[in-house]
């Protein structure tokens, strides 16, 4: 059945109409306006049909170049489109920011890849393919890491990206050693953990302390680690906990060494021994 236009004494279909079109242009001998009907004839069978089509659906959706994907369905709306796009650009990046601001913030911090790829949005993240279409095209086997200022070495490179992207999300805001790795010191040394360790694991080779009052010195030098720094359940700067203590030590010689003078001669043994024995100097 064809399309209703309009009603007089009996109904009027697009069909009828184009055909009447067509007729009249058949029995027309002048060759200008039997052109003039056949072009009258196309453009009403393509203004009712765009019109029976607009009843259907919205105009913006129907001019549309394809569907949007999931995530942006919000502004797949009329006058939608203004939402990303100005007049004479096809995609504007300063609309894109409207809303993924997180990215913008890493821009500003010149932080990410997106602060080190001059391409427009559009030229990676490519819309109007489809409601499940995935905006981010990312081939994660050839991906050069180190284009987010971030590059993968040691351990770091055998990891799977899931390791780190844990939330749906290739954007990480924390890039700290402790946003993914325990700290069993409880803060006692700080963030800087690359001061002690290096990428390809945690064992530190042959570390040495700062020359201080209170550095190891003479026989102390021979000693385990362990020895000064043990293993306490205390009160540390990141809270409550089982640690090895490195900081706050208690270096009194009593500590360790048995005081056979029961307190008589007080706790600053090096006013008689010295560090090599306990012999008096």
């Amino acid at each position: 059945m064809g399309l209703t236009c309009f009603r007089s004494s009996g109904a009027v279909t697009l069909r009828n109409l184009y055909e009447r079109i067509i007729h009249l242009s058949e029995i027309m001998i002048d060759p200008l306006r039997k052109k003039t009907l056949i072009l009258l004839a196309v453009i009403v069978l393509v203004f009712f049909s765009l019109f029976y089509i607009g009843l259907q659906i919205p105009w913006s959706q129907m001019i549309a170049p394809g569907p949007l994907c999931m995530s942006h369905q919000s502004i797949y709306r009329p006058g939608g489109c203004k939402s990303c796009h100005t007049e004479g650009k096809i995609v504007d990046n300063s609309k894109c920011m409207t809303c993924h601001t997180l990215i913008m913030d890493k821009i500003r911090q010149n932080a990410g890849l997106h602060a080190r790829v001059p391409q427009e949005c559009a030229f990676c993240h490519r819309e109007h393919q489809g409601r499940f279409h995935n905006l981010i095209e990312l081939d994660v086997e050839t991906f050069d890491h180190k284009m987010t200022g971030w590059p993968l070495e040691g351990r770091h490179a055998i990891l799977k990206c899931g390791a780190c992207h844990t939330k749906g999300s290739y954007l990480l805001y924390k890039t700290e050693c402790v946003d993914c790795h325990q700290d069993i010191h409880l803060g006692q040394l700080g963030t800087r953990c690359d001061q002690c360790h290096h990428k390809d694991g945690f064992e530190i080779e042959g570390y040495q302390h700062e020359e201080s009052e209170k550095s190891p010195k003479a026989q102390h030098l021979n000693m385990a680690c362990s020895e000064c720094h043990r293993m306490e359940y205390a009160g540390y700067p990141a809270g409550e906990g089982l640690a090895i203590r490195y900081k706050g030590i208690d270096f009194s010689c009593t500590r360790c060494h048995e005081d056979v003078h029961d307190g008589e001669n007080g706790t600053e043994c090096l006013e008689c021994h010295n560090q090599n024995n306990f012999e008096m100097e």
